[in-house]
């Protein structure tokens, strides 16, 4: 009945070993997983400061109508009614155009540096889960 039982017992010494390599391996997921949810949340602050800034930029960035201020009636004079008028359009075609393109430079920036943080805080996530599994 007992002969099927195979006991195996290991050295006192040798039992201390892989005791000491179990707690060794444990200190040193332990660790790595600490540094990597120290790399998630450094992360998270980092997006959430592109999220505020992204704000700041779309707020400056709306193109307020510097022309609307001044109306053109207003500034219109006799005789040079025509030539007045077509200023105007090309001044504020300009202020527009302006607007327009730094606001196209700041969205480029922006989706370039959301890509990069995306794929940090994928590697990081992948990192942990394998620390974790």
């Amino acid at each position: 009945m007992f002969s099927d039982l195979r006991v195996h017992v290991l050295h006192p010494v040798s039992f201390a070993n892989e005791l000491r390599s179990w707690l060794q391996e444990i200190d040193r997921r332990r660790s790595d997983t600490m540094a990597t949810s120290i790399s998630v949340e450094k992360l998270c602050k980092d997006k959430k400061s592109v999220v505020a800034e992204n704000q700041k930029i779309k707020v400056i960035s709306q193109p307020q109508s510097v022309c609307a201020t001044y109306s053109l009636p207003a500034m219109l004079f006799a005789g040079g009614e025509a030539q007045l008028a077509e200023l105007y359009r090309r001044a504020k075609n300009e202020v527009n155009k302006l607007f327009g393109q730094q606001k196209l430079q700041q969205r480029i920036h922006h989706h370039t540096r959301i890509k990069v943080l995306y794929k940090s805080n994928q590697s990081l996530s992948l990192s942990l889960n394998k620390q974790i599994v």
